[in-house]
C-alpha cells in the first residue's frame, strides 16, 4: 500500500472509532499489518499528528487523539455555513428527477431505523456511511461534491464525533431521518424560508444531549466543561 492508502485507512479506522481515542497504535505492529517498511508509517503517523488525529509522545508512543470539545461548535459552524449556502444553489435547480437516488437512501436509513441497536458498531457505520452519501449527491446536484470532500478531510475530529452521535438512542436518527425528508421537500418546494431552519437543525442537533454523549464515553473526550 502507499502511504496515503495507509493514511486513508487509517483515517477510516480513527473516525469509526475502531481505534479509539486514548489508544496506543505501534509503528511496528502498523508497518507488519500494512506490509510496509516503517519510514512510511512514520511519515503516516507524522500526517496524523498534523490532523490532531494522533499525539505522538516521546519516550512514551503514538496515541489516538482525544476528541476537542473546544473545536467542536467552531466545525458545526463550519459545516452549516457551507451546507446552508449550497442548499440554497440547489434549491432552485432541484428536479424530480433527483429524487430516485435519495428515495433510496432515506428508505436504507429507515431500515436501519427499524434495526437499530445501541451496541451496534455495524449500524451506526452504515448509518454514517448513508448520511454522507445522500449529502455528497446533493452538493454534486450543483457541482460542489469536492467541497464537502475537502470540508470532511479537515474535520476528522468533528466527523469522529457525528459518528459517535449515533450511538445515543433510537430517537435522535428518527429525527434525523425526518429533518432528511423535509430538507428533500424544501428542495422540491424551492422553500427557501423554511429550508435555513432545516438545515440549522440538521446540523445543530449533533451538539443536543452532548453532555449525555460526553458522559457516556468521558475517556474519549478531553476540554469538558462541568
Amino acid at each position: 500500500m502507499i502511504r496515503n492508502d495507509i493514511y486513508e485507512d487509517l483515517v477510516n479506522k480513527i473516525v469509526s472509532l475502531k481505534l479509539q481515542p486514548g489508544e496506543k497504535i505501534s509503528e511496528i505492529e502498523t508497518s507488519m499489518y500494512y506490509h510496509v517498511s516503517r519510514t512510511p508509517i512514520r511519515d503516516v503517523f507524522k500526517k496524523l499528528e498534523d490532523n490532531q488525529l494522533v499525539d505522538i509522545i516521546t519516550h512514551s508512543g503514538t496515541f489516538v487523539s482525544k476528541i476537542d470539545l473546544d473545536f467542536i461548535s467552531d466545525q458545526v459552524f463550519i459545516k452549516y455555513s457551507c451546507e446552508l449556502e449550497a442548499m440554497n444553489e440547489l434549491s432552485g435547480k432541484f428536479t424530480d428527477g433527483n429524487l430516485i437516488y435519495i428515495n433510496q437512501n432515506i428508505e436504507k436509513q429507515k431500515a436501519i431505523f427499524d434495526s437499530y441497536d445501541l451496541q451496534s458498531d455495524d449500524i451506526a457505520e452504515k448509518y454514517f456511511a448513508l448520511d454522507n452519501d445522500l449529502h455528497l449527491y446533493l452538493f454534486k446536484l450543483i457541482d460542489r461534491e469536492s467541497v464537502l470532500k475537502k470540508l470532511f478531510d479537515i474535520q476528522p475530529n468533528y466527523q469522529r464525533y457525528r459518528f459517535m452521535t449515533f450511538y445515543r438512542d433510537k430517537v435522535y436518527l428518527d429525527n434525523l431521518i425526518k429533518i432528511h425528508t423535509d430538507l428533500i421537500k424544501c428542495l422540491q418546494n424551492d422553500n427557501k424560508n423554511k429550508l435555513k431552519k432545516i438545515i440549522y437543525d440538521h446540523n445543530y442537533s449533533s451538539l443536543n444531549g452532548i453532555k449525555e454523549l460526553v458522559n457516556l464515553k468521558k475517556d474519549y473526550f478531553i476540554n469538558i466543561k462541568s
